[in-house]
């Protein structure tokens, strides 16, 4: 068993409060580790006995040197893999594989780290050069403790005026006239304004007792701590960033403790350098306060950011909106696990035509470069049937690839300019291939559906799918688990169910009560051009008449999504299907399927294979009809025929998430409890029923590590 830290003893509800108290003490902490040293270097310049440098202070310098070097260091050792992490991001967004991100070198992580080195060196300079002039202020080499005989030097030699030739003078005097100090004293010329000499001309008389006054940077008015405020500041809100991109408890409170090392040090760092800056009182405790929020707004920051996920992954138009599908799959397992999902089920750049039309291209482009004569076979023309499904079919298409047209007028996709031999889809067509079949899929149809026993799972642990009953597998975790059935690996998302078996078992949900605020249902329509599994040989469209929906419906406002083919018949039965559950239809939607450049999967002019598939969203009827529609039009906000655009998961009849994407689009919409019919994958907070809801969570199959976790 693995030996580390862990707060999982902590229930879910309370961890916002243990990462709102840790917070809150560390900004304690940063409050107290500038204010203390800055107070106590005051208090010991200030005191009267202070007849000479306090050799304490030469350890405090040494302090702070030794704390800028390790602030340093840890800043950059922390960043680099965030900044790989973004990396990966930006390039997926960008749609550039991996062979051509070296194209794109300001893309890199290496770039952008040297980058933001060289902006700080650049404000420090900028830094330099905004300082007081040497027409504008006049030089003392006199440090903050020393004899009265060098006062009295200083002090005539600015009566007399200082030629810009002073300016030579050392910044640093190491100089002692004492042979009496163990170490040399260090003093810094200082600056003081022209405007000043009225605060030397007792100077002489100050120098008789033995005292004197200084007039030191921070009095004049100098930016230089605003401009180290700003760029310890912005370090403070990157680290707060990187801390608020932590999904779990244990991973928030290592990174804390992490930044907490050099947060400290650098707080310390500036409250010296507060002090030895003379800023006044109000003005240190307003930067030393705005210094020590930094943190926290990096973590609001990133909440922030998180809210607005999804103009990330999701860009809305007129009537459509496009997503990365990648993006959103890799948003519910790379923060939860290791695992990400193939990038290669997405390589889709070109049209997708049959193999046999492949080969006879090949064949006909031979000929043509051979100088052989190509004679085209006359066909029959056909007479263009407008009638029945091909005119439902033609009008469908008509709607769709107007909104594809606008989707292209739009630059809505980032295209990739270069010439890209994908082979028909090779790659993605054959990592498709290699997702496994399991043999006891078969077996679940013969199970007893009489009673339905639940069974909760746990990382790493083995189960048995084919038994006598029927089963409910619960993953009540906030975090992915591993589970093994017959010696083969699946991950299960966060907070998911899944019951494997026909989807009668619903009515063992019902019996129970069990409410859900969003139902999808992808039923196995028949179909003679598509290979149905054996088990879904045996479905009846009147089986959909028996199902409970109505009553598993939460409320009024609860959306049952329902794939269609592009069949006409099927679309004229869906009616009385909804009529039968109490539902109202309240429109029809498309998803159309495109290339990774925007170009769609098949021609729209087919009257055999279309670019795009459809479903309906109905809800249930409501005593008060028009007012809940109404209410109902105004919270969905899009309209009938609206289209999402994505490329396509290659393997055969996987849609999309579609209810994560709703909650993407819809401001407002949340689905804390879902329920999806037929289902092939899982996904969190939702309870899935079907013979082939583990098909997509093999891990073998489905997904690879994560290089960035």
């Amino acid at each position: 068993m693995e030996n580390s830290f862990s707060l999982s003893f902590i229930p879910n509800d309370y961890k916002m409060i243990v990462e709102f108290a840790a917070v809150s003490l560390s900004t304690a902490i940063l409050i107290a580790a500038s204010i203390l040293p800055y107070i106590g270097l005051r208090r010991g310049v200030d005191s009267p006995r202070s007849s000479g440098r306090p050799k304490a202070l030469n350890g405090l310098a040494l302090s702070n040197c030794f704390a800028c070097g390790i602030f340093l260091g840890t800043c950059f050792l922390g960043l680099i893999p965030h900044v790989q992490m973004q990396e990966g991001v930006i390039l997926k967004q960008l749609n550039i594989s991996d062979p051509h991100s070296q194209e794109y070198p300001y893309l890199r992580t290496n770039f952008v780290i040297l980058a933001g080195f060289l902006t700080i060196l650049l404000i420090e300079q900028i830094a330099f050069i905004c300082a007081p002039s040497p027409s504008q202020s006049t030089i003392l080499t006199d440090a903050h403790y020393h004899h009265p005989e060098q006062a009295a030097t200083s002090t005539t030699r600015q009566n007399n005026g200082l030629h810009d030739a002073d300016i030579n003078e050392p910044l640093v005097n190491l100089d002692s006239d004492s042979d009496q100090d163990d170490l040399e004293e260090i003093q810094f010329r200082t600056v003081v304004p022209s405007n000043a000499h009225h605060l030397h001309d007792h100077s002489d008389d100050e120098h008789e007792h033995g005292h004197h006054h200084h007039i030191l940077p921070g009095e004049t008015g100098s930016i230089e701590y605003i401009l180290l405020l700003i760029a310890l500041s912005v370090h403070s809100i990157f680290e707060g960033i990187a801390l608020g991109a932590q999904q779990e408890l244990n991973g928030f409170m290592k990174f804390l403790l992490s930044v907490m090392v050099h947060e400290v040090l650098c707080s310390f760092a500036y409250g010296v350098s507060l002090s030895k800056q003379r800023i006044p009182l109000k003005k240190a405790l307003g930067s030393i306060l705005f210094l020590s929020f930094s943190l926290p707004i990096g973590i609001l920051v990133m909440a922030w950011v998180g809210f607005l996920d999804t103009h990330i992954s999701m860009n809305k138009g007129e009537g459509y909106c496009f997503f990365d599908e990648t993006l959103i799959w890799n948003n519910i397992y790379a923060s939860t696990s290791n695992l990400k999902i193939k990038n290669e089920f997405y390589e889709i750049w070109d049209t997708f035509k049959m193999d046999s039309q492949i080969a006879a291209e090949k064949n006909t482009a031979a000929k043509i470069e051979n100088g052989k004569e190509f004679r085209k076979r006359k066909r029959s023309k056909k007479k263009n049937d407008e009638s029945g499904g091909a005119k439902f079919l033609s009008e469908r298409s008509k709607i769709v690839e107007n909104i594809w047209k606008q989707f292209v007028e739009d630059d809505a996709i980032i295209k990739n300019e270069e010439k890209i031999t994908a082979e028909n889809n090779k790659i993605a067509r054959e990592t498709a291939k290699k997702v496994k079949d399991f043999e006891w899929i078969e077996k679940l149809s013969t199970m007893d559906l009489t009673e339905l026993d639940t069974v909760e799972i746990e990382d790493r642990g083995s189960y048995k799918i084919i038994t006598n009953k029927l089963k409910l597998f619960k993953n009540d975790s906030d975090k992915c688990v591993r589970i093994n059935v017959d010696d083969e690996d699946f991950v299960i998302p966060p907070e998911a169910e899944f019951i494997p078996g026909p989807v009668e078992a619903v009515k063992h949900l019902d019996y129970a009560d069990k409410k859900f605020d969003c139902i999808i249902m992808d039923p196995p329509w028949p179909n003679r051009s598509v290979k149905r599994l054996k088990t879904y040989n045996t479905f009846q469209i009147d089986d959909l008449y028996d199902l409970p929906i109505d009553s598993l419906c939460a409320s009024s406002k609860t959306p049952v999504i329902i794939w269609l083919t592009n069949n006409s018949a099927i679309h004229s039965t869906i009616d009385s299907i909804l009529e039968s559950w109490g539902l109202k239809k309240y429109g029809i939607f498309h998803w159309l399927k495109v290339t990774k450049n925007g170009e769609p999967i098949f021609p729209f002019g087919s009257n055999h294979k279309v670019p795009f598939e459809s479903f309906i969203i109905a809800f249930p009827e409501s005593e008060k009809s028009e007012e809940k529609e109404k209410e109902k039009e105004k919270n969905f906000m899009i309209e009938n025929d609206f289209c999402f655009i994505s490329t396509p998961n290659s393997c055969h009849s996987r849609k999309p998430p579609i209810a994560a994407i709703l909650e993407q689009l819809i401001p407002d919409m949340r689905f804390d409890k879902s329920l999806e019919l037929y289902g092939r994958y899982l996904c969190p907070k939702t309870t899935s029923i079907g013979f082939e809801i583990l098909k997509f969570q093999h891990c073998f199959s489905n997904f690879v590590l994560n290089d960035n976790k």
